[in-house]
């Protein structure tokens, strides 16, 4: 697969955004801009202040833009596909661990074949977490 990644303007000190989300069925996405370490055993919040992260991976392109004040604490949402008569039309937040505080401004979008755009941003603000 050919892709690339673009930052621009991204204002942080931490940042860590990993998953495996399967284009069928789902997964999870893990998110935590959350400082741990000494001095911060319990963990500093250092919310984004800004900027923002294209990711383009063959025919699909992910944005990402927090928007000043996003903040994520070992944050695990566990993602489903949803589909309409069996082709996936968008991904739904199913449970999830740790916290996120999204600000009015916070987009995450993903499009794909250049066909359509799907927000994913309720489906990692708002989905019931457990600690």
């Amino acid at each position: 697969p050919s892709g690339s990644m673009n930052v621009n303007g991204l204002r942080l000190r931490v940042l860590d955004l990993t998953g495996s989300i399967d284009g069928d069925t789902g997964g999870p996405l893990y998110l935590n801009t959350t400082e741990y370490g000494e001095g911060c055993e319990t963990g500093c919040a250092r919310p984004i202040e800004g900027g923002s992260i294209t990711s383009e991976l063959d025919s699909v392109k992910l944005t990402f833009e927090p928007g000043n004040g996003f903040n994520a604490d070992r944050a695990l949402t566990n993602l489903k596909v949803d589909k309409i008569l069996g082709v996936p039309v968008g991904l739904s937040g199913q449970s999830g661990t740790g916290a996120i505080t999204c600000v009015p401004a916070t987009t995450i979008q993903v499009r794909v074949l250049d066909l359509f755009n799907v927000s994913i941003k309720d489906a990692l603000c708002n989905v019931p977490r457990t600690n």
